[in-house]
């Protein structure tokens, strides 16, 4: 079988043999969003685990199910990896995580000596009011030796204006239009979205890197579609023109169907479409706490009008259904069907899998899985079953997993044994992870490479040169963005008597904010029975903060690789990577004009204006207001910004408007006040004394008013005389504290006597824990300050909530035994999380 494709579609299955990855924590059925400028196709490894999807520049990651995946996105100039952890939806829930979409403008440069090649890119978003922007840009400079110099590229380049009715993109937009035409494809050119119509137009690059602004090698593209919703059901009509797909009729006319909303359990997706041939699509994903299911299945027949990157011609089905049965076991089913049609050959490929999860204790942990794939040609076929059993024991500073596995194939009589090793730690500011997996009867897919030297890279630190058939297949037709024509096959198929893979991550930080050194090591040795394959990857990096918001990494590498076709490789390189981040900017020029406004005495026949009244603007810049009660701040920057008057000093006096209010650069303001009031004051905070600023204290009486407290928890009215009613707005109290205990208090306040009321809110405080061997008998824990208790469960979990601050004594008791140990809780609200021992 020879199939022409990218090698880094292929990394993607073995992208974790990298140990160097980022980790991104999400909580089950969680989105969060992360940066990728430029990236072109992204993969999890475990999809039943995290789906992951790619738009504009932005990778989703949503969490399926508890576990850990790896996900790589492929850039332009190289494949970066992620490590996902998930956790049970259900223990944490108040968990607060921080979504990856950020406002600030980050610019990188980087080098790479091995591949002599240069990058830079940025990522910034522009606000002004209701109006938004964004660029993303993405440069290279590569050494050509076919062009006999050096030659630059913008693999990706993208502006983005947005209003609340309408999007316009110019340049690259990540299309996921629809799952038969558009689907996964970098389309540069124009791109409208106004509700509800839908418009594309440009062209689609095979070669990235050789494009300055308009591809030199690429598919024109043009997409119209118009939504219309009835009830719950969404249908969308759609025409896509595709002058260099080579069908008989280049253009497809498509109907999709959509129903359920994003908040919706069942929600279910599928096209129709014609272009010559029919062709289908069809997606279902059900959600709810105890169970995931999700299908997604498509036909598109050779001769279907599409991109020559598209999803490969042919059908396909996969879906998985996870079941938790109880908070300790879990079981998920998976599987996947694909015939493609590549160059009128019909490779298949099936794969079906359970696995099941068994949490013993908060520690210790068992799983089993039992799969069996096929894959058949033209030439030819193979069947595989495995069963393996495995464990894992987790500390917080280290963990351990083991894994057996039996397999057996068609292409031997016997099977093999294999079976993994892992261990991570952790301690003071170092870290190491080191695995070890060997598996007898492997069989394999030789993938060979030509006269591309940075593929070769990447395939020999992925350990591209044996992949599973039917896992393989599955990954050709999953990222459309990366099927291209340059320069790689797929040999025979191989049964290794023995692989071996073996890696090793390292490194050492003294502290946040401080350098950060390590090294890794991954080498894969695939023995056959006339030859064999070995691969060694070794790096060592160092990463390092300049100032606050700038990081610099220096990596170099050493690969090696021994290949039965093309023989052997042995390359080394220095990567250097500069990346800042700024503030977030806006609109050019919107920062320049002034904001101004008045400041008036209230009560007289005509409005008076007030002279020499202070205002302030971001608490910080001053002026006062002239002869005319004007004030002006020139050039106050762009964004939207805090305007401030303030009472005058000796005189009783309070305002008849609004003392604080928000206004963007070109606005006025208004201010009024009156004299001879009455002065009530007070200060706002938590029940350890710590003062809550930036609250708002409401005032209601014969005048209704409002203000801030300021750093020390302080507010001030000045108030006509009378009863005045003062209160708290809850949404303006930090978070984390006690809502249900806010009162309103009440003041009579004259001129010749002020008054104060002072504010006291308790903040949530809780202590979490587990008391190792309370399994084998019961446990009470108290805490004799405030006379609580609580009982330990079966699993050694416990919780204490509505806690003081400072020091308590938690006293443990069992069997006519008892230990103590003292818990710091700090005024601040949040929850400790402590490890005990049953005594």
């Amino acid at each position: 079988m020879r199939l022409r494709l990218l090698p880094a579609l292929l990394a993607l299955e073995l992208a974790s043999a990298l140990a160097q990855a980022a980790e991104v924590r999400v909580t089950a059925r969680e989105t969060v969003q992360l940066d990728f400028p430029g990236a072109v196709a992204a993969f999890a490894v475990d999809p039943s685990t995290a789906e992951v999807s790619l738009a504009d520049g932005r990778l989703q990651v949503r969490g399926r199910r508890a576990g850990q995946t790896m996900v790589s996105v492929v850039m332009p100039t190289g494949v970066e990896t992620l490590t996902i952890l998930v956790d049970p939806s259900l223990s944490f829930l108040a968990a607060q995580h921080a979504a990856g979409a950020r406002n600030a403008t980050i610019a990188d440069v980087s080098y790479d000596t091995g591949l002599r090649r240069f990058s830079t890119g940025v990522s910034a978003n522009f606000e002004d009011g209701e109006r938004k922007a964004r660029l993303r840009l993405e440069a290279v400079r590569q050494d050509r030796p076919e062009y006999a110099g050096r030659t630059w590229s913008l693999p990706y380049a993208s502006v983005a204006i947005e209003t609340p009715r309408s999007r316009l993109v110019l340049l690259d937009e990540f299309v996921q239009a629809s799952p038969l035409t558009i689907d996964g494809a970098t389309v540069r050119g124009v791109h409208l979205y106004q509700s509800p119509f839908e418009l594309h137009a440009g062209t689609v690059s095979r070669s990235p890197l050789d494009d300055v602004l308009f591809a030199q090698n690429g598919d024109r593209v043009a997409s119209a579609a118009w939504r219309t919703k009835t009830g719950s059901l969404t249908l969308t009509p759609r025409a896509v023109w595709l002058p260099d797909s080579g069908t008989k009729i280049p253009g497809v006319i498509a109907l999709e169907a959509a129903r359920g909303e994003a908040d919706d359990a069942l929600q279910i997706r599928g096209e129709l479409a014609w272009s010559h041939r029919f062709a289908a699509a069809v997606d279902i994903d059900y959600r709810t706490v105890q169970r995931q299911a999700w299908l997604k299945a498509a036909l598109r027949p050779a001769g279907f009008a599409a991109l020559s990157m598209a999803r490969t011609a042919g059908s396909y089905a996969e879906g998985a259904w996870n079941e938790q049965l109880s908070d300790r076991a879990s079981v998920t089913l998976s599987g996947s069907a694909s015939r493609l049609d590549v160059g009128g050959r019909h490779p298949q490929a099936a794969s079906g899998r359970i696995d099941m999860r068994y949490q013993a204790t908060q520690s210790l942990g068992f799983n089993a899985a039992a799969s069996a794939g096929s894959f058949r040609d033209a030439a030819q076929s193979l069947r595989r079953t495995t069963l393996s059993l495995g464990t894992i024991y987790e500390q917080p500073n280290w963990s351990a997993a083991a894994t057996y596995r039996f397999q057996r194939t068609s292409a031997a009589q016997r099977g093999g044994h294999g079976g993994r090793v892992s261990l991570r730690a952790s301690q003071g500011g170092w870290r190491a992870n080191v695995f070890a997996d060997a598996q007898q009867q492997a069989p394999t897919i030789d993938l060979v490479l030509r006269d591309r030297a940075d593929l070769s890279r990447a395939a020999t630190e992925l350990g591209l040169a044996s992949a599973t058939p039917d896992d393989l297949i599955r990954q050709l037709r999953g990222n459309s963005a990366l099927l291209t024509a340059r320069g790689v096959t797929l040999g025979a198929l191989n049964l290794s008597p023995m692989r071996v893979q073996a890696g090793l991550d390292l490194s050492w930080r003294a502290a946040a904010g401080k350098p950060e050194f390590g090294v890794r090591v991954v080498g894969d040795r695939a023995e056959a029975v006339a030859s064999g394959r070995t691969s060694f990857v070794a790096s060592a990096f160092a990463k390092w903060q300049i100032g606050r918001d700038t990081e610099m990494s220096v990596t170099y590498s050493r690969w090696n690789a021994r290949l039965p076709v093309t023989g052997s490789e042995s390359r080394g390189s220095v990567l250097l990577t500069l990346r800042t981040t700024f503030g977030a900017p806006s609109w050019p020029g919107s920062g320049s004009r002034p904001i101004s406004g008045v400041v008036m005495r209230d009560g007289d026949a005509a409005d008076a204006p007030l002279q020499g009244v202070d205002v302030v603007l971001d608490r910080g810049r001053r002026t006062q207001t002239d002869a005319q009660g004007r004030f002006v701040f020139e050039s106050p920057g762009p964004g939207a910004h805090r305007v401030e008057a303030q009472l005058p000093q000796g005189r009783p006096a309070y305002f008849t408007s609004p003392s604080v209010v928000t206004l963007t650069p070109g606005s006025d303001a208004r201010f009024s006040m009156s004299f001879a009031a009455s002065r009530l004051s007070g200060v706002v905070q938590n029940d350890a004394g710590s003062p809550l600023a930036g609250v708002t204290v409401r005032a209601e009486g014969a005048m209704d008013t409002s203000t801030v407290t300021d750093s020390s928890g302080a507010y001030r009215f000045s108030t006509p005389a009378g009863v005045v009613r003062i209160s708290l707005v809850p949404e303006s109290l930090p978070a984390g504290h006690d809502l249900s205990q806010l009162t309103t208090q009440e003041r009579s306040v004259t001129q010749d006597s002020p008054a104060t009321a002072d504010f006291s809110v308790r903040a949530q405080r809780a202590i979490q824990g587990t008391v190792s061997g309370a399994a084998a008998r019961p446990v009470t824990i108290t805490i004799p300050e405030i006379q609580r208790s609580a009982q330990v469960d079966a699993t050694g979990q416990f919780t204490l909530r509505s806690l003081p601050a400072g020091a308590l004594t938690l006293i443990l008791r069992s069997d006519q035994r008892e230990s103590r140990n003292v818990i710091t809780l700090a005024p601040e609200p949040g929850v400790t999380r402590v490890q005990l021992a049953a005594p």
